[in-house]
């Protein structure tokens, strides 16, 4: 279930920045006197998470420490302030993260394959139907002969024996030049080329890639390091589907020394938007001749030019798919990327023009990209389309005021109209401010007299909308930034987005709403719960944008012509789930889910009805979604923890996917499934057929779980989940008609799938 609990704050943000409160507790009487005042003084002149407010808490604690401790500390503290703002964009330091209770190096032991595991896959290799050359194009400078020496045995130890090395030498180093000529003598899949002069990465690498014959080519740096099963698990997954065009894989760093891995990236599935933030490709196995097609690479682009390729290669590939497991290392050495990412400036205009290369070849008109310290940042032009903004209400005056006053004066959009739906206030406070906003001739007030149904309240929103954009949004949300709005509508605007949320956050600062996950804590959850802005882990960053399969309905913007293609909210769940539920049409209906990073709204969770959840709504959700959750969600990774919001390691212990599902079904088993109105569903497509087969989820399967539920619901059956076998899991959907006969109709098998992926 999605679990709308808050973790335990025990700290505001200026303390828990900058541990306020533990020198305001030590410090004498005049510094507690000062900290109060102090304090008051920020919260009436500084708004909440603003950099003026973080300022000013920097200055109050500065002072508190250099009377307690001198000036020194003092300096020391504004140091490490600075440094964080220019890394994240803020003078908040988040905390260290505890230490983890499974450790990266107790996974790699848990995971790494054994030796008897290489041979099987030797001797599996030997059997492929389909066993392509694969070149792996390796451009070199001068780096050190024991680190190259490192990344050559990488090769030579592959599982899958067809490979090809080429070499394009643009160094001057004669033991490296001395070493290159006695392993071309020695290995006869190493082809090599000394350059009369360094061409740099990119001009070298086009060199290799001349005298490549590789069906695939794969791009490898001089000081890296690939898995031995790296070249096995790519041609075990084109046996499967040789029509795949770009295979992609997790990576983490590895010390100069061999002999410590750390920082892991597990990746989600293929994220075309992703990519704008973040190069989720990295050293890929790429058809050859995709790269040959698109002219190899641009030396325009050195230090981001992988990052180009992937862009070029991904416009026009087929099939884009991720292998979820750790492939390739990064090497870190002195000066190297992987271990400071300011060690070359240069590469940072090369991916401003790399994405703005991207962006016309999109045919993006009028996009930009800007690169913060969060990373890069695309923005698209709103166009001036008008946005419905639909907001469900009742009494708590406080928060409705502060929603529709920041709408009003902090949002610098100007083409909005705010839908204001009272499902039955009658505080005499909330009364009075609606009178005050009858003068306010963008804000429009709907009586909403029905029993309250979040869902039916958005939809009538959406009858008395003009807007050509709507957002549905939380009454305890507040807007922090003023091109907020411009820059969610530039991004639904795009005609194959679906849905887009915004990254929400506690009044502390952390994370409440990072998207959604299928699949996480029960049926869905928020992924980067608690976590701070700025916190890069083992699925990434918290400031790359994302493709999800949903998002939260705190703030959620589509078109108008989205909405009315995939359907109104389904209004048979009467407060929670709903927002997942339309996300999910809008994927199975072809278009992309996004999250942005960048769009920051607070949100105080709960405030207007709490954390309850009509038990309708849950019965509901697992009887609509199993299969999702069973499937794994392609934008999360089958490693992580599907019980921790912040992503972590999967230990042996950690419950699985299916084991928090059956724990749901002791609950959901022998209720009816609520039947679906034909008109909560009123222009959903269902234009796939149904497919009982286990299989990735992808949207063709979203629509055809969809599809069924809607044919099952449409009858009085009643529709029950049973586990067949504990010590086997599998489980079996029956559908009983009025006769009390019964029929199984669907049966799913833990065995038919790879264990791994239930975590």
């Amino acid at each position: 279930m999605l679990r709308h609990r808050r973790q335990a704050v025990s700290q505001q943000v200026g303390d828990e920045t900058i541990g306020l409160s533990d020198v305001a507790m030590n410090a004498p009487t005049t510094i507690s006197a000062f900290h109060r005042i102090f304090t008051m003084m920020i919260d009436f002149v500084a708004p909440p998470l603003s950099i003026r407010r973080q300022f000013l808490q920097l200055i109050q604690v500065a002072w508190s420490l250099g009377w307690r401790e001198g000036g020194g500390v003092a300096l020391e503290r504004i140091h490490e302030a600075i440094v964080c703002y220019r890394r994240t964009g803020s003078l908040i330091i988040p905390p260290p993260p505890p230490p983890p209770v499974y450790t990266y190096a107790e996974w790699i032991a848990d995971h790494e394959p054994a030796p008897e595991t290489l041979a099987a896959q030797r001797a599996a290799a030997q059997q492929f139907a389909y066993q392509p050359l694969i070149t792996l194009i390796m451009p070199v400078y001068n780096p050190p002969v024991e680190v190259f020496d490192l990344a050559v045995r990488s090769v030579q130890q592959q599982t899958y024996p067809h490979w090809q090395l080429c070499l394009a030498n643009g160094g001057d180093d004669s033991a490296i030049r001395a070493y290159i000529d006695r392993l071309a003598a020695q290995e006869p899949r190493v082809r090599t080329a000394h350059l009369a002069q360094n061409l740099g990465i990119s001009g070298n690498s086009n060199a290799a890639l001349k005298v490549a014959e590789g069906e695939f080519v794969s791009f490898f740096d001089h000081d890296d390091k690939l898995a031995p099963t790296l070249l096995f698990a790519v041609v075990a997954e084109l046996n499967r589907d040789s029509a795949i065009d770009i295979i992609y894989f997790d990576e983490d760093k590895i010390s100069a020394d061999d002999r410590e891995r750390s920082e892991p990236w597990l990746k989600p599935a293929w994220s075309p938007d992703m990519m704008l933030s973040v190069n989720l490709v990295g050293h890929g196995i790429f058809r050859r001749r995709l790269v040959e097609e698109g002219g190899g690479f641009d030396p325009a682009t050195d230090g981001a030019q992988d990052w180009d390729l992937a862009l070029r290669c991904s416009l026009r590939a087929g099939k884009i798919v991720h292998i979820p497991q750790i492939l390739y290392h990064w090497r870190k050495i002195p000066g190297s990327a992987a271990v400071d990412a300011q060690a070359k400036p240069y590469a940072f205009a090369a991916q401003t023009r790399a994405l703005q290369k991207h962006l016309t070849a999109l045919g993006a008109a009028g996009a930009t990209v800007r690169l913060t310290s969060a990373g890069a940042r695309v923005d698209f032009p709103a166009r001036d389309a008008k946005i419905s903004i639909i907001i469900p209400t009742k009494d708590q005056f406080h928060f409705i005021q502060r929603c529709v006053s920041s709408l009003l004066h902090k949002t610098h959009y100007p083409n909005l109209e705010i839908i204001v739906i009272d499902t039955g206030s009658t505080e005499q406070a909330v009364l009075a401010y609606y009178e005050e906003l009858a003068h306010e001739p963008r804000v429009h007030l709907v009586h909403y007299q029905e029993d309250f149904n979040y869902s039916r309240a958005n939809n009538i929103g959406v009858q008395h909308a003009s807007g050509d954009v709507f957002l549905f949004l939380n009454n305890d949300t507040e807007a922090i930034e003023p091109d907020w709005l411009e820059t969610m509508a530039g991004w639904a605007l795009r005609k194959e987005i679906g849905v887009v949320g915004a990254k929400l956050l506690y009044d502390d600062g952390s994370i409440q709403h990072g998207g959604v996950v299928i699949g996480l804590e029960g049926v869905a959850s928020h992924i980067f719960g608690g976590m701070h802005e700025g916190q890069f882990g083992v699925f990434g960053s918290t400031e790359w944008v994302r493709n999800y399969m949903a998002v939260t309905g705190a703030c959620l913007m589509l078109r108008r012509d989205v909405f009315e293609r995939i359907g109104a909210f389904d209004e048979e769940y009467r407060l929670t789930f709903s927002d997942v539920e339309l996300c999910l049409r809008a994927l199975a209906s072809g278009y992309r889910n996004v999250w942005l990073p960048f769009v920051r709204m607070l949100h105080h969770e709960g405030g207007t009805r709490g954390y309850y959840m009509p038990n309708d709504d849950i019965v509901r959700v697992n009887q609509q979604m199993w299969q999702l959750v069973l499937a794994g969600d392609p934008y999360f990774h089958p490693a992580l923890s599907s019980v921790q919001r912040q992503p972590t390691l999967a230990s042996p212990t950690t419950k699985t996917r299916f084991q928090i599902f059956y724990e749901l079904l002791d609950y959901v088993e022998l209720l009816p499934a609520p039947p679906l109105s034909a008109e909560s569903h009123q222009g959903a497509r269902s234009d796939q057929a149904n497919d009982s087969a286990p299989q990735p989820i992808d949207a063709a399967t979203v629509t055809a779980v969809m599809q069924q539920i809607q044919a099952q619901a449409a009858s009085s059956s009643r529709v029950t989940y049973k586990l067949v076998d504990r010590d086997a899991p599998a489980i079996q959907m029956e559908i009983r008609d009025d006769s009390g006969a019964t029929e199984t109709v669907k049966q799913w098998h833990a065995d038919d799938a790879d264990q791994a992926d239930f975590r």
